[in-house]
């Protein structure tokens, strides 16, 4: 997104703290460091943030999911022509489930046209297309004497975000709905039969992306696609769907390419 925007830039405060988060910049002097609901001092880093049970993340996410993805989404997917200018990019809509109207599985959605002309990716068959998003805490940055091996830690890295992939496809959050009496199987079978594809936005606090996330965005394949269990057909299913050519992917380069011959 163009920074000439002043909607697109990020006020002093967040770009500082999530500049301080990706050098790994202490954030506190140690001395004034805060002390956390669960009477641990944070460390002089903000690593303790995103490991403690105690610390809601919901604000983060729904922050990330409101006022970071939906907005720009909408003009992205309209740009790359994967949604024409009457689909709006929707967060946490209900009603996707009958035997459970409240549950929400998508956390952001919207319906793809493939057949606008603007988009280079075959037809899609899918009716809603979506995402399930969640904050990971992946392994602490490597040390400088450590740089070396900086490709193991990236690979461990992107296994860690696969593993939130797999679980967030094989668990139901019990958060999610009250009384919620039905399992992820149930619910990927049901969005699956109605041609709703689900898929799983990892995110670490390091702003790493998970391998769907990537494809998404970027076009990249996973270096290792995921498995499951033969008793998680569905979740199986779900996850092959969306590597599908006809799930959006790539979008970031299909909108450039628009935007470059506009």
């Amino acid at each position: 997104m163009s920074r000439s925007n002043t909607k697109h830039r990020l006020n002093n405060f967040d770009f500082t703290i999530m500049l301080k988060r990706k050098l790994v910049l202490p954030l506190y002097h140690p001395a004034s460091a805060p002390v956390c609901k669960c009477g641990t001092t944070h460390d002089i880093y903000g690593h303790h943030h995103f490991r403690c049970t105690r610390i809601s993340k919901k604000f983060v996410h729904d922050y990330i999911n409101t006022q970071a993805l939906q907005p720009v989404l909408q003009q992205v997917l309209r740009t790359a022509g994967i949604t024409d200018n009457s689909s709006p990019v929707q967060t946490e809509v209900p009603h996707h489930i009958q035997q459970q109207p409240l549950l929400r599985p998508f956390d952001i959605e919207y319906q793809p046209n493939h057949a606008l002309g603007d988009s280079n990716l075959p037809p899609s068959h899918f009716a809603i297309c979506g995402a399930d998003i969640t904050i990971d805490h992946c392994p602490d940055p490597p040390s400088t004497s450590a740089l070396d091996d900086i490709s193991l830690y990236t690979a461990n890295a992107e296994r860690c975000l696969q593993t939130a992939e797999k679980r967030k496809f094989t668990t139901m959050g019990n958060s999610t709905v009250t009384g919620n009496t039905m399992t992820r199987e149930d619910v990927l079978h049901t969005l699956s039969t109605n041609a709703k594809l689900l898929q799983i936005w990892a995110i670490c606090p390091y702003g790493g992306m998970g391998p769907m996330l990537r494809r998404f965005l970027f076009g990249d394949d996973p270096i290792r696609p995921l498995s499951f269990t033969p008793n998680k057909p569905h979740a199986a299913k779900m996850y092959l769907e969306s590597l599908q050519s006809s799930a959006p992917h790539g979008i970031l380069p299909l909108a450039n390419a628009s935007w470059s011959s506009s």
